[in-house]
């Protein structure tokens, strides 16, 4: 209950689809909490609409679907200045239209994030945030898919050692032996 996304029987739904829903999530009292965006068709959306009824919600996925470059800014400045949201994954979409420091700012209001492969000044304001500053919500961080070899090991140690839950890395990443003996040594 109170969760509304890609199953077997919907592939996707269309811009208008999406639009109606998004302006009852931001016009009345919605049961709605999880919202699953699966292959549909986000790019005629207005950033601002999607971004302020997405920002109401508790969990958001958005997987391989076209957002724009606009939507996700727009995204992430709302989460930036206070949200509900607590859990968002971006899947099969780049971020590099991000700022870095927006980026970091707003996944730190957020308890759970999964995003895509992030550009290096991306990750490092992500490390430096979480490694530096004490106030944060952040538990989870998955960035699987994310090239960490530039990431300064001792940062990388203490922003990982500071979460619940780090996924870091994958069959396509690599970490040096100093990112991996500075997490070990700082557990």
């Amino acid at each position: 209950m109170g969760e509304m996304g890609m199953g077997e029987e919907i592939k996707c739904l269309n811009s208008l689809q999406i639009e109606a829903i998004c302006k009852i999530i931001i016009t009345e009292n919605t049961a709605l909490k999880k919202f699953v965006l699966g292959y549909s068709k986000l790019s005629s959306l207005e950033p601002n609409l999607l971004a302020s009824a997405l920002n109401s919600l508790h969990e958001v996925d958005i997987c391989l679907n076209n957002l724009t470059s606009g939507q996700a800014r727009a995204l992430f400045t709302a989460i930036s200045k206070g949200t509900k949201l607590r859990k968002l994954s971006i899947k099969g979409r780049s971020l590099s239209c991000v700022g870095s420091d927006l980026l970091a700012t707003a996944i730190n209001k957020l308890e759970e994030v999964n995003l895509p492969k992030l550009k290096e000044s991306q990750m490092d304001a992500i490390v430096l945030t979480l490694a530096f500053r004490p106030l944060f919500k952040l538990k989870s961080l998955n960035v699987k898919g994310t090239d960490l070899l530039q990431v300064h090991p001792d940062l990388l140690a203490r922003a990982v050692n500071n979460l619940e839950e780090a996924t870091l890395g994958s069959t396509k990443t690599a970490m040096t032996k100093e990112q991996i003996e500075a997490l070990l040594n700082n557990i």
